[in-house]
Formats: structure tokens, sequence, C-alpha cells
């Protein structure tokens, strides 16, 4: 009996789904095993991101379910007929191509985008334009599971959230005082830091009015009101919780739980009452009947009279769907098989690559207590140097002699605060002083635990002495070494130059740039002499002990 209830739960189930076509489903059954096949590894990692410990993006697995959902909603109100496009072919290719460049350099984020836009490329290549646009909402609602809005999170995004919620405390009465991303009160210090910025609410926010909008009917100006309205909200309502968590530390002399504690979830309980205020209040409002799609059927007919010049299409779509890891297996093809081959090789561990103990006047200094965050790098260069006896320069190197996924120098773990012992005072900005040539470079001032000031200089040097670019943006270094992985060397570096701070900065940066200048030919020299053997490709570095 239980098994024919089952049956019949089934047999319900498949009457409301919609029908297809069978050269629709053969269709999309051949370009869907050539998905799973070819980008598995990217299946993989967006699976492992939204089911794993990535708490920011871990809303990714509920975007796809709606996503389906909303398919088969709009699905059912009547079918989408094939009307291949050549400009969805051609998009398909370029997404393509893109998902196998970001692999190539290890974007990992950029090959999880890509990925996800293939979708609604795959459909405009089948359906046409007007098919993409009836499922341009589910098709693109998994793009706010990807990490690609952590680039939103940087220093401008964190010192306006702390610039809002400044502005809460003064009106509340609170004596405070901002610098930066930091929030000073008479008990102590708080610092935005990039988990409380409210990027996390705002990636929530803003695809659950989208649906909220589309389930309802709302089109143009309504929803895109909608939408603003949630993100704003979302922004508010994370810079309230900052203002209430600061206030109950300065009354309390920074006593209270809220700030030893997790006071995530009371971001999260302000952030669902605001939504659902928010969300009802729109509710009351007439829903606008949305009408079954019209003229589907005369699109079917043109569609299928397309004939020779439609399957021509999508075979150019199949083509340009496989050519991203087609490629990909032939940039690591003759890797495989020519175990021979001399490269630069990560070593099992990594090279204390030393400066010269004494070089332009420079020599070691007293030991300043300044190490930034940092990826197992294959060579580190580290000391603390000074000249006349001035304030100390503390220099850190991490070189990579080629990218490999998850020891490379353009990397999330790469950078100049590790959020524990320091943190960032005044949030880095790009500038170009004249020391490093043409380069640019990104400046901040970091804070320690007891108060400690230090001007911070970061940046990517691409390839080595003669070819070498020094970069700020992570983009920009990653598009070098891109040209690089095919006409040029793999070695990149991350290199961080540390001074204390004075009230007078330019002196600092003026202390900074002789230290680089000096310091420039015997750092390229250490690079040009680390060493090259036989790499077998099987090998996986070991991390350092």
């Amino acid at each position: 009996m239980a098994q024919i209830d089952q049956a019949q739960r089934m047999g319900r189930l498949a009457t409301r789904l919609p029908a297809m076509p069978k050269g629709q489903v053969i269709t999309w059954g051949i370009l869907l095993a050539v998905v799973a096949l070819g980008y598995f590894s990217t299946l993989v990692g967006l699976y492992e991101l939204w089911g794993g410990n990535d708490f920011d993006y871990s809303h990714g697995g509920l975007l796809v379910a709606a996503a389906g959902w909303l398919l088969v909603r709009e699905l059912r109100r009547g079918p989408v007929p094939l009307d291949p496009s050549s400009w969805g072919a051609a998009a398909v290719l370029g997404l393509s191509i893109a998902w196998f460049l970001a692999g190539a350099v290890h974007v990992q984020v950029g090959q999880q985008a890509a990925f996800v836009l293939l979708l609604p490329a795959l459909v405009w290549a089948v359906h046409g334009w007007r098919g993409f646009r009836r499922l341009a909402l589910p098709l693109l609602l998994p793009l706010w599971g990807v990490p690609l809005w952590d680039a939103v999170n940087g220093g401008w995004f964190q010192v306006a959230t702390a610039t809002v919620a400044r502005g809460h405390l003064a009106l509340a009465g609170v004596p405070v005082a901002q610098e930066g991303v930091a929030l000073m009160v008479p008990s102590g210090m708080f610092r935005v830091v990039e988990a409380c910025s409210g990027l996390r609410q705002l990636v929530v926010a803003i695809p659950l009015c989208l649906v909220f909008a589309h389930v309802n009917g709302y089109r143009g100006r309504l929803a895109a009101l909608l939408t603003v309205l949630g993100a704003v909200l979302a922004f508010a309502v994370n810079t309230v919780r900052i203002a209430i968590v600061v206030t109950a530390g300065h009354l309390t002399q920074m006593q209270h739980p809220l700030v030893s504690g997790n006071h995530e979830t009371l971001g999260w309980a302000l952030f669902a009452v605001a939504m659902t205020l928010l969300l009802f209040s729109f509710s009351r409002l007439p829903r606008q009947r949305v009408q079954r799609p019209a003229r589907h059927r005369d699109e079917v007919g043109r569609g299928v009279a397309a004939g020779g010049s439609a399957r021509v299409t999508m075979a150019l779509t199949l083509v340009a769907l496989a050519a991203g890891p087609v490629l990909a297996l032939q940039l690591e093809g003759p890797v495989r098989l020519d175990a021979g081959a001399t490269r630069h090789v990560a070593s099992p561990a990594t090279l204390a690559a030393a400066l010269p103990e004494r070089f332009a006047g420079w020599s070691p200094a007293q030991r300043l207590d300044y190490r930034p965050g940092s990826t197992v790098p294959d060579a580190l260069t580290r000391g603390v140097y000074a000249l006349g006896g001035g304030p100390p320069v503390v220099v850190h190197v991490s070189t990579f002699l080629e990218s490999v996924q998850g020891r490379e120098a353009v990397s999330r773990t790469n950078t100049t605060v590790d959020g524990r012992r320091w943190w960032y005072r005044v949030s880095p900005t790009r500038m170009a002083p004249p020391e490093l040539g043409g380069g640019d470079l990104h400046e901040s001032v970091v804070t320690g635990r007891s108060g400690e000031r230090l001007l911070v200089w970061a940046w990517y040097r691409i390839g080595t002495a003669g070819h070498a670019r020094d970069v700020a943006q992570p983009l920009e270094a990653k598009l070098l070494q891109l040209g690089n992985r095919f006409f040029g060397s793999g070695v990149a570096s991350f290199v961080v130059l540390a001074t204390p701070a004075s009230d007078r900065l330019a002196d600092d940066r003026a202390r900074l740039g002789r230290f680089w200048q000096a310091a420039r030919r015997p750092l390229d020299d250490l690079v040009r002499r680390l060493p090259r053997q036989p790499r077998d490709p099987r090998e996986t570095p070991a991390a350092p002990g």
C-alpha cells in the first residue's frame, strides 16, 4: 500500500512539472552532460562553498533551490520554444574561455562566476533572447552565492559602515571618535572588520527582495524600489547593530557579553525583523496578474522552421561550451606527459632567502614584532633594518616560484593584517611613490593590541629582475601572471614594508622609499638565485615543519 501511495504522489508531481518536447530534452541532456563532465571541478568547488564552513555564502544552496522552484513555476505558464541564437553561442564561447583563463591563474571565484553565468548563456543560445528574458531571474539568482561581492567588502565599504555607526552613536550621546574603520570610545576601541561590514546581510537581502517581487508580479519601478529599500535597510540595520555593541561596551567598561562574545546573532535577529516588516508592508499592495506568454506557438513554429541554420547554431553552441575544458586539458597536458621538464618548483619547505646583513648603509635593527598574514611561500625574505640608528623598517617578501592553487602570491591569505594581532587603523589606499619606478602599491596604517601604529606599504611584484612589474591591484597582478603563464616567468612576490607611524607620515613614507631603493637590487638577486630542479607533477609540496 505504501508503494502505491508513493507512486501516486510521484505521478501527481509529474503532472505538475512542465512538459518538454523530445527535441528539447535531448538537446539539454547533451549540454548538461558536457557541463557536468567538463566543469566538474567548479561544481565541486561550489558544493564545498555552499555546504562548507564559509558562512558568508552558505545561502547559496537556498538560492539554487529557489531558482529551481522559480524555473518550474515559470515553465508551467507555457513552454519556452527553441530559437537558437548565434549571439547566445558567442556568449557561451566567451564565458567558456573566461573560465579557462581564470583557471590558468587559479582565480577560483572567476571560474565560479563564469560557470554560474554559463547556464543563462546556454538558455540564450538555445531559446533565444526572448526565452532568456523570461527565465532571467531564476537563471541569474545563484550569482548572489558566488564570492564576487567580496570585492565590494574593501576599505571604503568598512569605512562607510563605521561612519554611519558613528552617527548613530553621536545621536545616542555616546562620545565617539573615528579613524578609518576604528571607533574609539572612552572605554576602548572597536574595529569594523570585514565580517562586520554588513556584506553578509546585503547578499541575502537583495536576492530575497528580487524573488519576493517576482512572485508577487511586481515589475519595473516597484520591483526596483523594493530591492533598493531592502539593500539600504540591510546596511542600516547592520550599522545599528554596531552602534548597540559599542554602546554596550562603553556602558559596561567593555565587559558586556556582546563585546566579548558572538554578536552576529543580534545582527541577524535585527535583519530578520526589519526584512519581515518591509516585505509585509509590500505584501499589502495589490498583486499584478502575470499574463501567460503570448505568441509562443508562433515562436515554436518559427524556431522549427529555421531548419539547417538552427542546427548549425546548436552545434556551434556545443563546441563553444566544450572549448574551455579542452583548452584546460591542453594547458596541463604537456606538464603531465613530460615529467622531466625543468621548471620552477614549489619546494617541500619554505626557503629562507636572507638579505645581506648590511647594504647601502642599512644595518640590522632592534626587532619589530610585526608579521603580516601570509600563505606558505616557496621563499621568504624577512628582516628588520635601520639607517644610521633611525627608526626601523620591516621587510617581508613572500616569493612564489610558480602559481599553484592554494600557494600563490595573489591570495586572500596574503594580507598586511592578520585580524588577531594587527588591524587596520587607516584602510589601504592606492598610491604610486616614485621609488617604485612607475608601479603602485597600497598604503595603510595598522595598529596592534598595545596601540602601536605602523605605516605599511604592500604590493605584488610580478616577474623577475629586468621584467618585474610592481602593482597594487590583485586583478591587475592576476592578468600579468596570466601573460607570464604563457610567455614569461611564473615568479611572483608579495612585498610588505612597515615602519613606525609618526605624526609626520611624509617622513615615514620617505624612509620606506629609501629602503626600497636600496633593497630592490639585492632582493632581485636573491630571487634570481633561487634553485630550479626537475619537477614531478605528481608531487605535492609539503607544508613547512
